[in-house]
């Protein structure tokens, strides 16, 4: 009996592009970090919950297609979820914030027979650079901030404090390494 690997599926998927096929291996986890969401048990016993949530910026010299395989993957997984929840193009961590507290944005699974209800997110950003454009170190700070969090805590200006309850945030980036270069020059 044959059996498939959604990895080595995926590399092959896109040997015929011109991504170089560490960007593609990558992509490759991005895309099964948002595919897993919330919902990654380890039962040996008790069971326990393992986070999947993966932060995933590709670096590359300008023009060496570090976008076309995580354009690729996010069109299969458009395919693959009508109720998937992605980033636009250019955000700021309020318009996140405001977003995941929405109702629209909980999805819910079924564990153990108990109704388990998780905020996911996930960030396609193939030009990582103007993604965080209105405000990096905001934007940075939230994505820092509720990593890995069953919970997160904020306060919006003018606003009471709020949860948001199992936020599952997932980002899959590129940029160049000036930029990079650049935003550790400005740090120092």
């Amino acid at each position: 009996m044959a059996t498939s690997n959604f990895v080595q599926d995926f590399l092959e998927y896109n040997s015929g592009n011109e991504c170089p096929p560490v960007f593609a291996l990558w992509t490759a986890y991005g895309l099964l970090s948002v595919a897993a969401g919330h919902k990654i048990w380890h039962n040996q016993g008790d069971y326990f919950f393992i986070r999947g949530d993966l932060y995933i910026i590709l670096v590359g010299e300008s023009g060496d297609k570090k976008s076309a395989a995580t354009i690729l993957g996010l069109s299969l997984l458009q395919e693959a979820y009508d109720d998937l929840v992605l980033s636009g193009d250019n955000e700021t961590y309020q318009g996140l914030l405001k977003w995941m507290d929405n109702d629209d944005s909980t999805r819910e699974y079924v564990e153990k027979g108990v109704l388990i209800h998780y905020k996911p997110y996930h960030i396609f950003a193939d030009e990582f650079m103007d993604y965080l454009s209105n405000n990096p170190a905001g934007m940075l700070s939230f994505l820092t901030g509720v990593k890995g969090k069953r919970g997160y805590r904020y306060r919006l200006s003018g606003q009471p404090e709020k949860d948001i309850i199992n936020p599952y945030v997932t980002l899959l980036g590129a940029t160049t390494f000036e930029w990079i270069s650049k935003q550790i020059k400005m740090e120092q």
